[in-house]
């Protein structure tokens, strides 16, 4: 949490997919310390891996919010390959239809 009373979430780089978005991350202040960021891609793409209503609605939200400015070339194929993964048509149906809103 930070001292705004805004909650973060860290990620440790375990997995493949963790490192990745670390190797994306950007630095951002957070206090007196600069935090690798998650890049508005990779969040789009946790918060669409999650089932959670408040994580869809997070993920529309962005979308529909930085729609003009996103690395499509990266996001789609990583949104195509999760939602085979997962067996979840939904997730696809989420970014297509908000992207066009």
């Amino acid at each position: 949490m930070t001292s705004q009373g805004i909650r973060g979430d860290l990620v440790l780089g375990m997995i493949s997919a963790e490192r990745d978005l670390l190797k994306r991350a950007q630095p951002k202040p957070v206090g007196n310390v600069r935090v690798p960021t998650a890049s508005v891609e990779d969040l789009i793409l946790m918060k669409l891996m999650s089932e959670r209503p408040k994580d869809l609605e997070d993920a529309r939200r962005l979308i529909l919010r930085f729609r003009a400015t996103l690395d499509r070339a990266y996001l789609e194929p990583k949104l195509k390959e999760l939602a085979d993964a997962l067996a979840r048509a939904d997730i696809m149906q989420i970014y297509e239809s908000n992207l066009r809103s």
